[in-house]
């Protein structure tokens, strides 16, 4: 069996994700937004920034998630969440386009009942897939669009983030 069935890869959208998860203890995988670049063979966690759906959760806030859904709200996902120090344990949504205005996370937080938004999973979730870690960069009060500081303080809290977890 190839040894990328055994070794687990952190899934990261954005260079910067991977810069941030360098600490981790796992080898991060660089995968473009939606995935563009490809899913990576053998064992997977989607780690990197999302943004937040629940009012009151703030940037920087970590998440584990337990549940990924679909913009529609079905199951795509389920299993053990990530252990995280200070991690939220819950529902994260992942879609195919940026949610971005108040009315729109409003609208997704509705129909799906999940606490973050991300846009990878889907394109990773198989038999390998072990998780979901985010660090939250935006919420429904702080948009993405004004959110430079958000982005670069869950980057930051990313990158304090030692997985413990019997993964690897």
């Amino acid at each position: 069996m190839d040894a990328s069935t055994f070794t687990v890869r952190a899934a990261c959208a954005l260079r910067l994700e991977a810069w941030a998860v360098r600490n981790l203890g796992v080898p991060a995988v660089r995968v473009g937004m939606r995935c563009r670049l490809g899913a990576p063979e053998g064992r997977v966690i989607a780690v990197g920034v999302a943004g937040g759906l629940i009012p009151g959760l703030k940037i920087g806030s970590r998440i584990s998630a337990n549940h990924i859904v679909n913009e529609e709200g079905e199951t795509i996902w389920r299993g053990k969440a990530i252990k995280i120090p200070g991690a939220i344990v819950g529902k994260v949504v992942s879609t195919r386009k940026i949610y971005d205005s108040r009315k729109s996370r409003e609208a997704l937080f509705k129909r799906t009942d999940a606490i973050a938004v991300e846009m990878e999973s889907h394109a990773l979730v198989g038999p390998m897939y072990q998780g979901c870690v985010r660090t939250i960069s935006d919420t429904p009060e702080w948009p993405l669009i004004f959110s430079m500081c958000g982005g670069l303080k869950a980057l930051l809290e990313l990158r304090k983030i030692r997985l413990e977890t019997e993964l690897w």
